[in-house]
């Protein structure tokens, strides 16, 4: 998946607000590409961004409909598809977005470093 200017000239798109155990996340769509962006907790004006494809999200949402307490850990190590979803920080990212959007829930019963996700 590569970053194009061409995309970001197009305009991304909104999609929704995460906030998780110590960081905030905002998450903005292109055509084919979710952007996850965070901002840094430490330095003022700095952030971090992650890219995600749209279809590495959605098969992760079909897959995992109607789980409850899904971790990223055990997501990553069952994955059918290795190339769509290559690191857990792929795999937590696309849970961010899947957050965002409506598609799960972070389950806030659970406390802990881990985080739990119910996908709906």
């Amino acid at each position: 998946m590569r970053l194009s200017i061409a995309n970001l000239k197009k305009g991304l798109e909104f999609v929704g607000e995460v906030t998780s155990i110590r960081q905030h996340y905002m998450v903005m769509k292109s055509d084919k590409v979710y952007y996850v962006l965070s901002m840094s907790n430490a330095k003022p004006n700095s952030g971090n961004f992650n890219l995600i494809a749209v279809r590495a999200v959605e098969y992760l949402a079909k897959r995992l409909k109607g789980k409850r307490g899904v971790t990223t850990k055990s997501v990553f190590a069952r994955t059918k598809r290795p190339r769509m979803l290559t690191t857990q920080m792929q795999v937590l990212n696309a849970f961010y977005v899947l957050v965002a959007s409506g598609g799960a829930i972070i389950d806030g019963r659970r406390k802990g470093r881990t985080l739990y996700f119910n996908v709906r």
